[in-house]
């Protein structure tokens, strides 16, 4: 693949075509050729500065290369421009894993929004944050909650396990 075939495939005709150029950003990333994999999703935003998606998956992107700082500030803006439930979810989980109360705002604005599903992920991300600034007991509360809770929703934690384990 060459990244500039992404660039050239990109067309936006009244239907915004991010396939390709995705699939290609996830080749680059699985291959660990993450100059190639930034340098396609940046030339993407500059094409589509207000698409979430690019936001979403340079975020990503970074966070897969372990840079936890630039992930939070890309998510901040695909937040920004669409708040999606699950970009909002990973970015307050970034914040638990650097003790930022940002993640109960987010938390709390989701857990308002009426989606029981997410209660288990919410108490998740305030055990990631008690247990970061040494409130061991409330974590292990809150990830007693979000363990009894979630029996029926054991894989959608799975994604938000494994980023934060990572952390």
């Amino acid at each position: 693949f060459q990244a500039e075939d992404g660039i050239r495939d990109y067309k936006v005709t009244g239907v915004q075509t991010c396939a390709l150029p995705i699939y290609k950003i996830a080749y680059y990333k699985n291959q660990e050729n993450f100059s190639k994999a930034f340098y396609l999703v940046d030339s993407m935003i500059q094409k589509d500065p207000s698409n979430e998606r690019w936001w979403s998956t340079k975020a990503m992107l970074h966070y897969e290369n372990d840079d936890t700082t630039n992930a939070i500030l890309a998510y901040e803006k695909a937040v920004t421009l669409f708040p999606l439930a699950e970009d909002r979810l990973n970015l307050a989980l970034l914040y638990a894993g650097k003790g930022n109360t940002k993640c109960l705002t987010i938390a709390n604005e989701l857990s308002k929004g009426g989606k029981g599903t997410l209660n288990p992920k919410i108490n998740f991300i305030k055990g990631i944050y008690l247990n970061h600034i040494g409130k061991k007991e409330q974590a292990i509360d809150a990830f007693d909650r979000c363990i009894h809770r979630s029996e029926e929703h054991t894989s959608e934690l799975q994604s938000p396990c494994n980023l934060v384990c990572r952390l």
